[in-house]
C-alpha cells in the first residue's frame, strides 16, 4: 500500500518524494512506537519535530534577551554610578564644571537608597543622600526605564544658598526625575533632570 501511495504522489524536479511512515507519524504523535512496529527497525521523528524544537528554542533565547535587561528581578546588590557630563540650560559665567558619584542599594520591586559625592555648578563639594524607585519596561520596551529619587542635599553655601529652594544653612530637600536605557543585566545609562537648572548624564554598572 505505501509503494502505492508514493506512486502517486506527484514528484517535482529535483526534490526528492517524501513518504510517510505510519509508525514514525505514531512515534511523533504518542513518543512510543505501536504494538505492531517491525522489530529491529529504527524509530526516526519526522522534520516537523526538528522545526518545533527550533522554534521553541528561538522563542526561549528571546525570551533570555528580555530578561537579561531587566533589573528589577535581582533584589540586594549593590550598584554605582558615574556622572561625567551636565548641560546648564542658561549660561552662567560662575558655572564650573560638574561630576557626580554614586553609591546605591538596589532593593526587592525596584526600590533603591544610596548616597551622591559631586561638585555642584558653582564648585563647591556636595553630598546627596535619597531613598527611590525605578520603573521598567515603560511602553512596553523591556529596556526602558524611569526613576526618581528624593532626599535631603547638602552643599550650596555662602552667596549660592539661594541657587536652590528651602535652602537653611547649605541642607535643601532635593528631587530627581531620570529616564533611562537598560543594556544587560549590569550596565545601564540614564538622563537625570536637575530641576529646571539643567540634564545630567549618567552611567550606572551592578555588582551582581
Amino acid at each position: 500500500m505505501l509503494t502505492l501511495l508514493a506512486a502517486a504522489a506527484p514528484a517535482y524536479a529535483g526534490e526528492p518524494t517524501a513518504v510517510i511512515n505510519p509508525v514514525e507519524y505514531a512515534v511523533a504523535k504518542t513518543g512510543d512506537a505501536p504494538a505492531n512496529a517491525p522489530a529491529g527497525e529504527p524509530v526516526r521523528g519526522p522534520v516537523m519535530n526538528t522545526v518545533s524544537e527550533a522554534d521553541s528554542g528561538a522563542a526561549s533565547g528571546a525570551d533570555s534577551a528580555v530578561d537579561s535587561a531587566v533589573d528589577n528581578d535581582e533584589p540586594n546588590h549593590w550598584r554605582i554610578a558615574f556622572s561625567p557630563y551636565t548641560r546648564h540650560w542658561r549660561y552662567n559665567a560662575e558655572h564650573r564644571y560638574v561630576w557626580a558619584i554614586a553609591i546605591e542599594r538596589v532593593l526587592p520591586d525596584g526600590w533603591f537608597v544610596g548616597t551622591s559625592f559631586f561638585k555642584n555648578s558653582f564648585g563647591q563639594p556636595s553630598n546627596y543622600v535619597y531613598v527611590g524607585r525605578k520603573h521598567e519596561g515603560m511602553l512596553g520596551v523591556a529596556p526602558l526605564f524611569v526613576a526618581w529619587s528624593g532626599g535631603l542635599m547638602y552643599g550650596y553655601t555662602g552667596k549660592y544658598q539661594s541657587k536652590v529652594p528651602l535652602n537653611l544653612g547649605g541642607y535643601s530637600p532635593a528631587l530627581l526625575l531620570s529616564a533611562g536605557w537598560q543594556f544587560d543585566r549590569r550596565t545601564s545609562t540614564q538622563l537625570n533632570l536637575l530641576g529646571d537648572a539643567a540634564v545630567m548624564w549618567q552611567f550606572n554598572y551592578a555588582w551582581r
